[in-house]
């Protein structure tokens, strides 16, 4: 996935996305662990350039097919509810085209930031961002796609049951007896569109704007907390403590209040990361945090465990 499509396949995606046009230049594009994502640059028949993003799935819990349906459709439900998120170009679903199942999506000229700390306004345009997702009246559109909404006491189910992974981290079996325990104080909360995946690298900006959300591959209809405790959580394990605190403040300003469910939501995070959240690393620093040590990372995972226990 890594790898570039070929020729022919790069000429057939022009063809199919602008009649007439031709590929200029083809570069991957950083910080995917899994999908291969490329910037196609396409030249129209009168000499017009633009640039475009092929995105090609891998295989995952769906198989490739049906993921590029699923996020093609969420793309197409995110500029119905005007959120900040790519234009889906074209759906190449079964792979003829591009060689795998694949969605062409536009091109947005922004890159993540994260250091959040160095970036003024970041927590706030974050914050906002991802409230506008969770506020959406996603009741106006058909969301049946996404399946059932999954109560987080289903998903904190789930995980405990994963034992293999969080007997392999050294705090996993006492994170998941606080999980277990948790479910008792859980409060009902709505349940909105969430992101799935929201984290530093998954923002773009330019000139200290927020231009767009990317990967929407795990969007669905969840406890809206999901979203706020899994960006707490990647700041932290990369050392932007006070950025994850700000953030959730100025989520929580939005919001009218604490958010419900946040303590679980954030354990709940940090298990997904286990057992070794260094696996992470090559994602983060394909994205600029060279800095970055593995060390540091499981650091600042065990002592986020111990902070919620």
């Amino acid at each position: 996935m890594q790898s570039a499509p070929s020729d022919e396949q790069l000429a057939a995606v022009a063809e199919a996305v602008a009649h007439g046009s031709s590929v200029e230049s083809v570069r991957r594009l950083e910080g995917g662990l899994g999908n291969g994502m490329h910037v196609v640059e396409l030249r129209d028949s009168i000499g017009q350039r633009r640039r475009v993003v092929l995105r090609r799935l891998s295989e995952d819990e769906l198989t490739p097919s049906d993921m590029a349906v699923r996020e093609w459709r969420v793309l197409k439900l995110m500029r119905e509810l005007g959120i900040k998120a790519p234009e889906p170009l074209f759906l190449d679903a079964d792979g003829s085209i591009a060689g795998s199942p694949a969605i062409v999506i536009s091109f947005i000229d922004g890159k993540p930031v994260l250091r959040p700390s160095q970036a003024p306004g970041w927590a706030g345009q974050v914050a906002a961002a991802i409230w506008e997702l969770h506020s959406a009246q996603s009741s106006r559109a058909d969301v049946s796609f996404l399946g059932p909404s999954k109560l987080i006491t289903e998903t904190v189910a789930d995980r405990c049951a994963d034992v293999e992974r969080l007997r392999g981290h050294p705090l996993g079996e006492r994170l998941r007896g606080a999980m277990l325990e948790a479910v008792a104080d859980i409060s009902p909360a709505r349940s909105t569109l969430v992101h799935g995946d929201y984290w530093p690298g998954n923002i773009l900006w330019r000139d200290g704007r927020l231009l767009a959300v990317v990967d929407w591959t795990d969007t669905a209809l969840r406890d809206p907390a999901v979203d706020v405790g899994y960006m707490w959580m990647d700041l932290v394990l990369t050392d932007e403590r006070d950025a994850a605190e700000e953030f959730t403040e100025r989520y929580e300003r939005l919001n009218g209040g604490p958010v419900r469910n946040l303590r679980v939501a954030r354990m709940l995070a940090l298990s997904r990361a286990l057992p070794d959240p260094g696996r992470w690393l090559p994602g983060w620093v394909a994205l600029g945090r060279a800095n970055l040590q593995v060390e540091d990372v499981r650091r600042n995972c065990s002592q986020a465990i111990r902070l919620l226990l």
